[in-house]
């Protein structure tokens, strides 16, 4: 059984883990225009509360109109999934829980790190090995795609689909594959910035990029500070 570690911890660094923003699950979500991150040493995470058990797209630079990159999503058994596609375009690697629950009410955090042709999934901290697979491809790199980078949703030829129904928060960008150390102290609630390239949905009423320039566009999120991975 894997145990949320904010259900026993303290107070994270300030900045971190006391707000989030809620998605209605019908059009709300955030957009981040496309910008240059790595696509041989890649990590990417964040934290979801829902008691969706259906496929919705939590953080995603991904569009079925031939330019999927990356996706961590709610699979349709309510675990969680994680994809990367291959450069060019041809051939992809999703992983999937078999096991480990994600939509039960409360807060998680999700995290996937890629390097060439090892993707591995975390949830609270600890990597999943239990995993299924939509497709187990040789991705030796990601595909570059030029579509948005989204929050709560994911794109299907270049229109939002696929919406969160529930609260997310701390949305992480790094261009390094991290360890399952560095991982575990990110979702304890540690201070770890470095390779740190996007860093949306903190403690603050915006959706502005803490990690750099690339702020986000809201399409209805609102802001909470009254639930949160640390309250």
């Amino acid at each position: 059984m894997i145990i949320n570690p904010y259900r026993f911890a303290g107070a994270g660094f300030n900045g971190f883990g006391n707000a989030s923003r809620s998605f209605d699950g019908t059009n709300d979500y955030v957009s981040i225009p496309d910008f240059a991150h790595s696509l041989s040493n890649l990590t990417c995470m964040c934290w979801v509360k829902t008691s969706d058990t259906n496929f919705k797209s939590l953080f995603s630079h991904w569009d079925t109109n031939g330019k999927r990159s990356w996706v961590i999503q709610l699979n349709s058994t309510d675990g969680l999934l994680c994809g990367v596609t291959n450069a060019g375009g041809g051939g992809f690697k999703i992983y999937y829980t078999q096991s480990d629950t994600i939509a039960d009410g409360t807060w998680h955090h999700c995290a996937f790190s890629f390097a060439s042709n090892d993707l591995r999934l975390y949830i609270d901290g600890v990597r999943i090995t239990d995993l299924g697979n939509f497709g187990n491809s040789n991705v030796l790199s990601i595909y570059n795609t030029s579509s948005d980078i989204l929050i709560g949703a994911s794109l299907a030829t270049g229109s939002a689909t696929s919406y969160v129904d529930g609260s997310i928060a701390d949305c992480r960008i790094y261009d390094a594959t991290l360890s399952a150390e560095q991982i575990s102290t990110i979702a304890s609630g540690g201070d770890y910035t470095t390779d740190l390239v996007g860093w949306w949905l903190t403690d603050n009423d915006d959706v502005d990029d803490y990690a750099g320039t690339n702020d986000g566009t809201n399409n209805g999120s609102t802001y909470d500070n009254t639930d949160a991975p640390n309250l």
